[in-house]
């Protein structure tokens, strides 16, 4: 549902007294960032949960596909699988790998640390007891700020129009009238 969905439906529960939402399901994963646009500042200025599906990118995060294993190939088969095992992709689960090899832990529960950090809750589709397991030691994980750091960047992606016009001083300075320093406003974290 897009956020703007959301905003309205709570501001219509606000307006007449009804229960708030309080949570919301999307997919989100280190290879689909995009609810980082409206769905998770929303969730934070209206305090609503977020639950994750496809946490592990349909096994793309989970070293599958780039360790060797029996995914090895370059078409997955997965008919439900959202996305693709492009270059990209296949980039972003390269450096999920380096980072977890040094961390002793398991790509999978490197990336689910990873958004458990963001406040988000993965939802975990594991098909058996031993990937159920792995999957609940991620949440024993403590991902340092240079972790965080070098898995955003390597995963970073492109936050579009007028997201990317946020950063510029020129338009904080006009909007904020010039007042910007002293005004704390979520949607730029760290910015002061």
């Amino acid at each position: 549902m897009p956020a703007w969905v959301v905003s309205r439906a709570q501001t219509f529960a606000d307006l007449r007294g009804l229960v708030p939402i309080t949570a919301m399901q999307l997919e989100y994963s280190l290879v689909q960032r995009s609810i980082e646009r409206e769905h998770l500042p929303l969730s934070r200025a209206h305090n609503i949960g977020v639950m994750a599906w496809s946490p592990l990118a349909g096994g793309i995060l989970t070293g599958k596909y780039t360790r060797g294993g029996s995914g090895n190939g370059t078409k997955r088969m997965d008919s439900m699988q959202l996305q693709p095992l492009d270059e990209r992709n296949r980039r972003i689960a390269g450096a999920l790998d380096a980072i977890a090899d040094s961390l002793g832990a398991t790509s999978g529960q490197v990336a689910l640390a990873w958004m458990m950090s963001r406040g988000v809750i993965p939802i975990v589709g594991a098909t058996n007891p031993e990937q159920l397991s792995e999957n609940l030691a991620a949440t024993a994980i403590r991902l340092d700020e240079k972790t965080l750091a070098a898995l955003d960047t390597e995963s970073a992606f492109d936050a579009g129009h007028p997201y990317g016009m946020l950063e510029w001083d020129m338009p904080i300075a006009l909007g904020y009238g010039g007042m910007f320093d002293q005004i704390d406003i979520p949607l730029f974290p760290g910015r002061r």
